[in-house]
C-alpha cells in the first residue's frame, strides 16, 4: 500500500493543471480573436463593394445621353464626307474637309492600319475551331470580340478621317465633335492615339532626320542657288508661332506670350528648297526665341560633331537676325546696312531664305488649326504640330501635283482664313509706334520681360557673309543676269546717299536703268 503524496505535490499538481487550462484558454482567444478579424474584413469589404455597387448603379442611371446624329458614327457629316455622293466620292471634298486628294488618303489609311493607331479597334474577325469561337489574336474571350463586334466601333479609315477633319478645320472641339457625331473626349483620344502613331510609325519615312545623299544634297543646294545665285546653302531656319490658349495658373501663362503680344507655342523648323520641313523643334513658350530652343536642338549639336556630313562640304544654313550660333555655319544678313553692296546682300539672303516662310504658308493654309487652334492642353498641341509637320511632308512628297495648287486658288477658304488670322494676332503696338508706322513695337519687350531692356550689341559679320556680298554686288556692277542694267561709277555715289532704306536705292536704279534699255523682267521680278 502506498503512501499518499505530500501536500506541497499536490499543490504543485494543481497548479500546473491550472497553468495550462489558462495556456489553452488563451490561445482559443486568440484564434477567436483572429476569426472574429476576419470576419470583420470580409464584412467591410463586403460593405465597400455594396457602397461602390451603389454607386455605380447611381452613376449608371443618372448619365445623360446626348443624341447626336441618327445612325451614331456612320450618319456623321464626316462619314457623308467620307461616303461621297451618287456619284461617289468626290476629290473636292476630301481636299477641303480632309486637306489631302483620295490617293493620299487611302494611302495614308493603309500606312495607318500598321500603326498603334489602329490597335485600339476591337481585334480580328472570330474564328470557329472545333466549335468553339476563338479570337485570332488570343487575347480577348471570343464572347468580349463578339460583344465588342456587335457595337459597331468606328472603323481605321473614318478615325483618320475624323482626326484629319479637326486639323484642317480647327477651331472649337466640341464643334468637331459634333460633325464627327461623336463626343469630345473621345474625339481627344482618337488625336493623342493619331499625332503618338504619327510621331513613332510616319516620322522614319517622311521626316527621317538623317543626313542626305550626295544627289539629293546636290539638287537642294542647286535649287537654293536657282533664287538669286547664294550657293552652299543646305537649309533654311526660322521660327514660327503657333497660336495658343495656355490653361495654367496667370503667373505661368505669361511665358506663353510671345514678342506680338499673344499667347502661342514656338516651332523652330529647318527647310530644304522643296518646301520639306527636315527637322521641327515643337514645345517651347511664345517667349521663348529661336536661339533658346536651338541651344537644345538635337541637329544642332549633331551639325556641330560633323557639318560636312549635314550640310556638305562648306555648306550652311540661312538664317535671320533671330536665330545664329556665333559665325559657326549659320549665314545671317547684315543688321541696318547702310552700304549698298550690304543692301542688296541683305536682299538677295531675304529671296533666298524665302523658302522657309513659304513652306510656313502651305503648312498653316493646310492645317487650319495652326491659325485657329484647338482648345487643348500643351502636350497634345505640341504633338499635333508636329504630327502636322508630318503630314506636311507626306502630302508634299506623295501628294498629287495639283494639290497645292487648289489651296493656292482657294477663294473662300485661305483668303478669309488668313484674313481673319493677321486681323485676330496682329502684333500689339503702343500708340506711339503706331504713329511712327513701325514693324515692330520696342516697348513690347519690356511688357514682356518686366522692364527687361533689349540688347543692341551684333555679332561680327562672318567671313563668307562678306565673301558673298562683294560677289553679288559685282554682279550687279558687271555681270548682270537680267540684260544689259550696269550700274556705273555715278550709279553707285547715288546709291551711297540715299541712306539705310534697305535696297530700295539699288532695286530704283536697276529698274530705271533696264526701262531705259526697253528690258521690264528685272522690275518685274525684284520690285
Amino acid at each position: 500500500m502506498t503512501a499518499a503524496p505530500p501536500k506541497w505535490v499536490k499543490i504543485l499538481m494543481l497548479a500546473a493543471a491550472v497553468y495550462h487550462s489558462r495556456c489553452r484558454q488563451r490561445s482559443i482567444q486568440a484564434e477567436l480573436g483572429i476569426v472574429k478579424e476576419r470576419m470583420d474584413k470580409r464584412k467591410r469589404n463586403a460593405t465597400c463593394i455594396m457602397i461602390n455597387l451603389a454607386c455605380m448603379e447611381e452613376e449608371k442611371k443618372a448619365r445623360r445621353v446626348v443624341p447626336r446624329c441618327l445612325g451614331k458614327w456612320r450618319g456623321s457629316t464626316v462619314s457623308g464626307y467620307l461616303r461621297g455622293g451618287a456619284a461617289g466620292r468626290d476629290e473636292i471634298t476630301y481636299r477641303e474637309n480632309f486637306r489631302m486628294s483620295i490617293g493620299a488618303f487611302d494611302r495614308l489609311v493603309q500606312l495607318m492600319e500598321g500603326t498603334s493607331f489602329r490597335a485600339q479597334l476591337p481585334s480580328e474577325p472570330i474564328t470557329v475551331v472545333r466549335g468553339k469561337a476563338r479570337s485570332r489574336r488570343g487575347k480577348n474571350p471570343a464572347s468580349l470580340d463578339l460583344a465588342m463586334l456587335s457595337l459597331d466601333h468606328p472603323t481605321t479609315r473614318y478615325k483618320v478621317a475624323a482626326c484629319l477633319y479637326t486639323m484642317g478645320q480647327g477651331g472649337s472641339m466640341k464643334s468637331n465633335a459634333d460633325a464627327c457625331g461623336i463626343g469630345k473626349p473621345t474625339l481627344q483620344k482618337w488625336l493623342t492615339a493619331f499625332a503618338k502613331a504619327a510621331s513613332k510609325d510616319l516620322r522614319p519615312l517622311f521626316m527621317p532626320g538623317k543626313p542626305w545623299a550626295a544627289e539629293e544634297l546636290k539638287a537642294v543646294r542647286g535649287n537654293f542657288a536657282s533664287r538669286r545665285g547664294v550657293g552652299g546653302v543646305a537649309m533654311a531656319c526660322d521660327g514660327s508661332h503657333v497660336p495658343f490658349r495656355p490653361r495654367c495658373k496667370k503667373e505661368h501663362a505669361k511665358e506663353y506670350r510671345n514678342y506680338k503680344g499673344w499667347t502661342s507655342i514656338l516651332a523652330v523648323a529647318f527647310v530644304d528648297s522643296y518646301y520639306r520641313f527636315f527637322d521641327i523643334d515643337v514645345g517651347f513658350p511664345g517667349k521663348a526665341g529661336d536661339n533658346t530652343v536651338l541651344k537644345y536642338n538635337w541637329l544642332m549639336a549633331a551639325i556641330k560633331e560633323d557639318p560636312d556630313k549635314w550640310l556638305g562640304k562648306h555648306g550652311f544654313i540661312l538664317g535671320d537676325s533671330g536665330a545664329s550660333d556665333a559665325d559657326g555655319f549659320f549665314l545671317n544678313p547684315y543688321h541696318a546696312p547702310t552700304a549698298p553692296e550690304r543692301c542688296w546682300f541683305n536682299f538677295c539672303h531675304s529671296s533666298t531664305r524665302f523658302f522657309v516662310e513659304e513652306t510656313f504658308g502651305r503648312w498653316k493654309n493646310k492645317w487650319r488649326m495652326l491659325m485657329n487652334p484647338l482648345n487643348v492642353d500643351h502636350k497634345l498641341a505640341s504633338q499635333l504640330i508636329y504630327a502636322s509637320a508630318i503630314l506636311h511632308n507626306y502630302c508634299t512628297m506623295y501628294g498629287r501635283e495639283n494639290d497645292f495648287t487648289y489651296f493656292e486658288q482657294e477663294r473662300r477658304g485661305s483668303c478669309v482664313c488668313y484674313a481673319k488670322f493677321l486681323e485676330k494676332y496682329a502684333a500689339h503696338m503702343c500708340p506711339t509706334c503706331k504713329r511712327r508706322g513701325v514693324q515692330h513695337c520696342v516697348h513690347q519687350a519690356s511688357y514682356r520681360n518686366g522692364n527687361a531692356q533689349t540688347a543692341n550689341a551684333r555679332r561680327a559679320p562672318s567671313a563668307i557673309r562678306e565673301e558673298l556680298c562683294t560677289e553679288l554686288w559685282q554682279r550687279v556692277k558687271g555681270n548682270d543676269p537680267m540684260g544689259n542694267a550696269h550700274l556705273g561709277d555715278a550709279d553707285v555715289e547715288v546709291a551711297n546717299a540715299c541712306g539705310d532704306a534697305e535696297a530700295r536705292c539699288v532695286r530704283e536704279i536697276m529698274t530705271a536703268r533696264a526701262c531705259a534699255n526697253g528690258d521690264a523682267r528685272f522690275d518685274a521680278r525684284v520690285v
